[in-house]
Order: C-alpha cells, then structure tokens, then sequence
C-alpha cells in the first residue's frame, strides 16, 4: 500500500508569500491549505474548519511585584485593545522599531477543525 501524504505542512514546507523566496512563511496561508488538504483528503466530508470567536470579556491575571498575590480582574473590549497597543508598544520600545531582530522569539497559534460523526455515540454502539 501506498503511504498517506502528509496532511499538515511543516512551516518549511507552507508558501512563502511574503519575501519572494527569503525564508519567511506567510503563516495566514496555512488554514488555506488546510482547507485544501481536507477536500483533497477526506472523501466523505465529515471534517470541516471551525471558527473560534472569543468572548467579549476577559479575565485578566496578574501581580503587582514578582512575590504579590495575582489579581484577578474582568476586561472589556475597549480595555482588551488598551492592553494589545500597550504589548505592541513595549515590542517596538524593545526592537528599536523593528531594528533588532527577535531570534528567540515563538509564535503560538490556535487552528481547530470539526469532525462530522454520521451517527451518535448510542448508534454506532448498538448498530455496529
């Protein structure tokens, strides 16, 4: 038999979008391909994409000082936005604007997908 391809891409293997050939993977393609390896792969279309929508509101953790209790609090939109342009400020402040390069950083990201079962639990156990 035929071994199955690989239906996920390494990030060295996913298009490279943004720099012409320079090394750089254009993560934002990859659900795409995803995609394109599920109507490739999965003939009976029981596995789709799924969107994950975060609430509007977020608790927030943290501490005053490296040995204070954590303190918990909620945080609106508007609050959550304040927080993002602050942690973009604090990665420019500590880039020189992009300047110096950040070798050791990762990127963390979140893909989910569905799986469509033609019968329920109880259904498959007793029919099968």
């Amino acid at each position: 038999p035929e071994p199955a391809p690989d239906p996920v891409p390494e990030p060295s293997q996913a298009t490279d979008v943004t720099s012409g050939g320079h090394g750089v993977v254009d993560y934002t393609q990859i659900p795409k391909q995803l995609d394109t390896k599920f109507e490739e792969l999965d003939t009976d279309s029981a596995l789709r994409a799924t969107i994950i929508k975060p609430g509007s509101v977020w608790t927030h953790k943290a501490k005053k000082a490296l040995l204070a209790a954590p303190t918990i609090s909620s945080m609106s939109t508007d609050q959550q936005k304040t927080k993002k342009e602050e942690a973009f400020d604090l990665l420019d402040g500590l880039t020189r604007a992009g300047a110096l390069k950040c070798d050791q950083a990762s990127l963390h990201g979140v893909l989910a997908g569905t799986h469509c079962f033609d019968l329920s639990l109880i259904d498959t156990l007793v029919q099968r």
